[in-house]
């Protein structure tokens, strides 16, 4: 196989694994990666790829409170 199909089959898994929700932490470890920032670098991750990543937390995350108000 060559070199550049290699890369590319990884990062069609890669981006593949991310667009279905799984966390970055997780592909960085399957993708063999010491540090998310090169599994971001490598996925090619853009903008709008964090906006909607952000999107699914805001969903997930109950909303922030405001400070000095107590939890229930």
């Amino acid at each position: 196989m060559s070199w550049n199909l290699n890369h590319a089959l990884r990062r069609t898994f890669g981006r593949t694994l991310w667009t279905q929700g799984v966390p970055l932490e997780v592909i960085s470890d399957f993708l063999g990666h010491q540090d998310t920032k090169t599994t971001i670098r490598y996925l090619a991750l853009r903008n709008d790829d964090m906006v909607s990543a952000m999107r699914v937390l805001d969903q997930a995350l109950p909303p922030p409170r405001s400070l000095g108000q107590e939890a229930r």
